[in-house]
């Protein structure tokens, strides 16, 4: 059985501590660490795009918003998936969020999450 962490979460505002399992699937309050993949391309928006077997495990589909955080910094993105531009992981990041986030290739990215604000 894979250990419980105990994480941080967000929302609304107010920081909450939520027990977590590292790898384990986002939704349930897990965190995934993915390998950066950064492409020269801007997107226009702060779009990743995560392997589509390995988003499908972690219950992660077109669409939902992901948090993630490099180095200290934070940002929310929407996630894409593919079958062949990243492997399990991986996170590929366009040019504008890998810029947000000072993130290079190779560089590690923890993800979690992030729920659809209320006002979408």
């Amino acid at each position: 059985m894979a250990k419980k962490i105990n994480i941080i979460k967000n929302e609304g505002g107010k920081n909450a501590k939520i027990q977590g399992v590292p790898g384990g699937s986002l939704r349930e309050g897990g965190m995934l660490t993915c390998k950066a993949k950064v492409m020269d391309i801007e997107a226009g928006t702060r779009i990743v795009v995560l392997n589509e077997d390995q988003a499908k495990s972690e219950g992660i589909y077109l669409g939902n918003r992901v948090r993630l955080k490099s180095d200290g910094k934070e940002s929310i993105a929407i996630v894409d998936v593919s079958g062949h531009m990243v492997q399990p992981g991986e996170i590929l990041m366009f040019s504008d969020s890998a810029d947000h986030l000072k993130v290079k290739n190779g560089d590690s990215v923890n993800i979690w999450f992030a729920h659809r604000p209320s006002s979408i």
